[in-house]
């Protein structure tokens, strides 16, 4: 998960082949292996390929470097989907799916990626569509300060969509479980559970700039 770019708070690159590891920005202190569900298995490319059953989930320890109720947030990740439907990617809901945390979550919707954060008050949807069959580089990006934020959603490298809001991140204390390939903890959330592969998450405390989002797209490409 290593990149020119810097400052990544949780990278998991999730093509370590057993076990799953998310580190922090130092490389150590998170020291806990992600907790993995059944439904999912490595693949050759070094990355997870999730089936999209309830069991298919990476569940990540809350710690300090997930609590971004206040800060800019960027979430960088690879996908490939296997299959169709409305989908989550990373996520924190709550089991009600009324209540999410200080991270945004990143899913799919009639073909395209969104993002959102304050549980349902706030959604930015890609103008791209997916790819069939193809890798591709989404990233979220939350720019701004407590009622004064920018939205932007970034789609193999480029700009794609971008709104603002003043509507604040929620605490951490009203979170899910930060998840991979899963809604969270939303106990209504078993057909939305993501079906394909996905790669190299990372998360930032900060807002990357366009130059930053490209320099990732291309010293990744797939």
């Amino acid at each position: 998960a290593s990149s020119a770019v810097t400052g990544s708070n949780t990278p998991a690159p999730l093509n370590e082949g057993a076990g799953l590891k998310a580190l922090d920005k130092t490389g150590i202190n998170l020291k806990k292996e992600l907790a993995i569900g059944s439904g999912g298995s490595w693949d050759r490319n070094k990355s997870f390929l999730f089936d999209g059953t309830n069991n298919a989930i990476i569940q990540m320890t809350k710690s300090n470097n997930l609590n971004l109720e206040t800060s800019p947030c960027t979430i960088s990740l690879w996908c490939k989907r296997t299959g169709t439907g409305n989908r989550y990617l990373i996520s924190d809901l709550n089991a009600a799916a009324n209540l999410c945390g200080p991270l945004m979550f990143v899913a799919m919707t009639t073909g395209k990626f969104y993002i959102q954060w304050n549980a349902a008050a706030l959604t930015l949807t890609s103008t791209s569509s997916e790819i069939s069959g193809q890798w591709m580089h989404i990233v979220g990006v939350r720019q701004g300060v407590t009622n004064s934020w920018t939205a932007k959603i970034f789609f193999n490298g480029k700009l794609d969509a971008t709104t603002t809001t003043i509507l604040n991140p929620q605490p951490q204390s009203t979170a899910g479980t930060t998840a991979i390939g899963s809604p969270g903890d939303y106990t209504g959330g078993s057909s939305f559970h993501y079906n394909g592969y996905i790669k190299n998450v990372m998360i930032w405390n900060r807002a990357l700039s366009e130059t930053e989002v490209r320099q990732l797209y291309v010293k990744q490409y797939i």
